[in-house]
């Protein structure tokens, strides 16, 4: 008879996201991988596929939604921690859940991926800036606007760099070269390389106007720019 054994890892392994919301996962995925490399990070909507990861790895930190956890985390958890012991679980969006024992941290809605980033480092070394060829910008810029973040995100190119203004979560203003507004908005999302870091910081003008899903559709239709 043979016999197969899958194999299992005791070390920590990568940043665990469980979410339902499958629009709530790719940004909160997206703005950790910016922290903490895109290889660091996995995310899923099905507690099933996430039962199944952990049965063979033991995550460095589960993230996952109050609601999620209400519905069906409680299980994971219990299921996480019977398998490897204190696992880090950090809750999103939502009240508390009193039922899990520490270590937890409670980050209530809107997130703010700042804060985000910062409680994960507690148990994971970060990685730097992020970068465009793992990440989606439209992604992170979902984020930033969901926590009502005030500042601007710098998109380093390889040619040139492109800034996004936030003001309480709205997109107000972006320059890149000589351009500003919309052109400047959907050149840098049009990049495919590069890199990109948040710093706080008022916006020198306002050149932008509407909202992030309506910015975001019209980026879908803008041609690449040349040169």
């Amino acid at each position: 008879m043979l016999l197969l054994l899958q194999g299992v890892s005791a070390r920590p392994g990568p940043i665990l996201v469980v979410d339902a919301s499958s629009e709530r996962l790719r940004a909160t995925v997206a703005v950790l991988r910016h922290g903490f490399g895109p290889a660091a990070v996995r995310g899923t909507t099905d507690p099933e596929d996430a039962a199944a990861w952990i049965a063979c790895e033991r995550p460095a930190v589960l993230v996952t939604p109050a609601d999620t956890a209400h519905a069906s985390g409680a299980a994971l958890v219990e299921e996480l921690r019977s398998r490897w012991g204190p696992v880090p679980v950090v809750l999103t969006h939502g009240p508390g859940f009193n039922a899990l024992p520490p270590p937890v941290v409670h980050l209530p809605a809107p997130v703010d991926p700042v804060r985000l980033r910062s409680e994960v480092g507690r148990w994971v070394p970060g990685a730097g800036a992020g970068s465009i060829a793992t990440t989606l910008l439209s992604d992170v810029l979902a984020l930033y606007a969901r926590a009502g973040r005030t500042g601007v995100l710098d998109v380093r190119g390889p040619a040139r760099t492109g800034s996004v203004w936030f003001e309480d979560g709205e997109l107000v203003h972006a320059a890149c070269g000589a351009r500003t507004g919309r052109t400047a908005l959907f050149e840098v999302l049009c990049w495919n390389e590069g890199r990109f870091a948040f710093r706080g910081g008022p916006a020198p003008a306002r050149s932008l106007s509407g909202s992030l899903p309506e910015l975001l559709a019209q980026a879908d239709a803008y041609p690449a720019l040349e040169g």
